[in-house]
C-alpha cells in the first residue's frame, strides 16, 4: 500500500513538473511572439539611422573635396552591413537602398527631404524598401575615375569600405557663335551654367572692336572623380 501511494505521489509530481514546464514555454513563446517583431523593427530603424548618418558623412567628404582647390582629395571609410549604394554618373546622384524593412521610415510613396538627403519608403506588403539619395546635379559633375561604366555599385560587407572623391576642377568656358554687342547674351535657366560676354580680340588693339565680343558658356560645377579604393 505504501509503495502504491509513493508511486502515485511521484507520478503526480512528474505530471505537475511537465505541466509547469509547458506553461512556462507557452508564456515564453507568447512573449517572443509579441516582442520579437518589435525588436526587429528597432533593429531596422537603427540600421536606417546609421545609414542616414553614413550618407551625411559621405556628403561632407564630397563637399570638402569639391569646395577646395583643384586636386583636393577625400577618402572616406565606412561600414555597410545591409543594403547597397549606387553612384549614378549620368544623374549625379548617390542612392542607398535597403530591402525587407519592417518599418515605415517615412510616409510610403512620398519623397521626404531631411537636410540634403531624400528619403522614400516603398510599400512592398509585409516588408518595405527604403531609398535614401543625395542629388549633386547642381553642385558637382560626377565622373567614374576607373572606367566608362555609368554606375558604381557597392554592396554590404563585414569589413571597412573606402571611396575616393577627387576634385578635377571646372571645365573651360566654351565660346558660342553668338555676338553680344550690342545685344546681351541670353540667360540660361540651368542653375550651374554661367553665360557671359567677353572680348575675343587681341589685347594690343588700340580701339575695342564690338565684332570681337562673343557669348561664352561655362559649367561652374567642379568635375568630381569617384572610385572605390
Amino acid at each position: 500500500m505504501r509503495k502504491l501511494l509513493y508511486r502515485t505521489k511521484k507520478g503526480q509530481v512528474w505530471i505537475e513538473s511537465v505541466t509547469y514546464t509547458l506553461v512556462v514555454l507557452a508564456l515564453i513563446g507568447a512573449v517572443l511572439f509579441f516582442v520579437k517583431p518589435k525588436l526587429e523593427e528597432m533593429q531596422d530603424k537603427a540600421v536606417i539611422d546609421q545609414t542616414y548618418d553614413m550618407l551625411n558623412y559621405l556628403d561632407q567628404n564630397m563637399n570638402d573635396a569639391g569646395q577646395g582647390a583643384q586636386g583636393n582629395v577625400r577618402t572616406p571609410e565606412f561600414t555597410m552591413k545591409r543594403g547597397k549604394i549606387e553612384i549614378y554618373f549620368e544623374d549625379n546622384t548617390i542612392i542607398f537602398t535597403i530591402d525587407k524593412v519592417r518599418i515605415e521610415y517615412s510616409e510610403p510613396g512620398r519623397n521626404v527631404k531631411v537636410g540634403d538627403v531624400n528619403i522614400l519608403t516603398i510599400d512592398r506588403g509585409k516588408y518595405n524598401t527604403i531609398k535614401m539619395s543625395i542629388d549633386y546635379n547642381n553642385k558637382y559633375d560626377l565622373e567614374n575615375d576607373v572606367g566608362t561604366e555609368d554606375k558604381i555599385t557597392i554592396t554590404k560587407a563585414s569589413t571597412l569600405q573606402k571611396l575616393s572623391f577627387k576634385n578635377y576642377g571646372k571645365d573651360a568656358a566654351i565660346q558660342s557663335s553668338t555676338q553680344c554687342n550690342p545685344d546681351p547674351c541670353v540667360e540660361d535657366t540651368i542653375l550651374y551654367t554661367r553665360i557671359y560676354c567677353a572680348d575675343t580680340g587681341t589685347s594690343d588693339e588700340a580701339v575695342e572692336n564690338p565684332n570681337d565680343d562673343y557669348c561664352f558658356t561655362q559649367d561652374t560645377r567642379p568635375n568630381m572623380k569617384v572610385k572605390v579604393i
